[in-house]
């Protein structure tokens, strides 16, 4: 009886932390444009409300030198650059993906601060990296650098940023199925425990 009482209590407990740990994520759509349009990006980030931290998400850039794909360089652990911030994996920027104002929120202009957002490049952009950070509380105060090794910094370019809020992190069904599937051998042990009960 005690084993089945802990199976119990493991089970409900993983259920509630899964279930905080969603529910502290919600959906931001950043968007930035240079003050002539030559430099248009667009995407979507996950922010922990507890922190302020995007912890994922993707960024297209619809044109300019650095069009293309990218998603969302993870915060290290251990900070390596000045203040608590994070060097990008090409060493090209430090960043620490923070988002001005939360918590409590909402986002408060500017948005991001002087390290802001750092993406890695997909695809054909595989080996480039962007970052977009903030500059002052103007309309034009927002900063957006591209870097490829072989390249260099392209483009450097100031412009305008917003970030909307889109509401929570709604689990897709294969994340819910997949913590369904870990649950099954509690279920099993339990089950095996109640029939050896019964049949002693």
């Amino acid at each position: 009886m005690k084993i089945r009482k802990l199976q119990i209590a493991i089970m409900a407990a993983t259920l509630v932390v899964v279930g905080q740990a969603r529910a502290s994520l919600e959906v931001f759509d950043v968007a930035f444009t240079d003050s002539i349009a030559a430099n248009v990006a667009a995407g979507v980030i996950d922010v922990n409300l507890v922190n302020g931290i995007a912890e994922s998400g993707t960024l297209t850039v619809l044109n300019g030198f650095a069009a293309g794909s990218y998603t969302l360089i993870p915060v290290q652990i251990i900070p390596t650059g000045p203040a608590g911030s994070s060097t990008s994996p090409l060493g090209a920027f430090w960043y620490d993906n923070q988002i001005q104002g939360i918590p409590p929120g909402p986002p408060t202009a500017p948005f991001l601060d002087t390290y802001g957002l750092a993406f890695s490049g997909i695809g054909a952009k595989l080996g480039t990296e962007v970052n977009l950070w903030g500059t002052s509380a103007g309309v034009d105060g927002y900063t957006f650098y591209g870097y490829t090794a072989a390249g260099g910094y392209n483009p450097t370019v100031i412009g305008g940023a917003a970030i909307t809020d889109r509401g929570p992190v709604v689990p897709e069904p294969t994340t819910m199925i997949a913590g369904a599937l870990l649950l099954l051998p509690f279920g099993a042990s339990t089950l095996r425990i109640l029939r050896k009960n019964r049949t002693a």
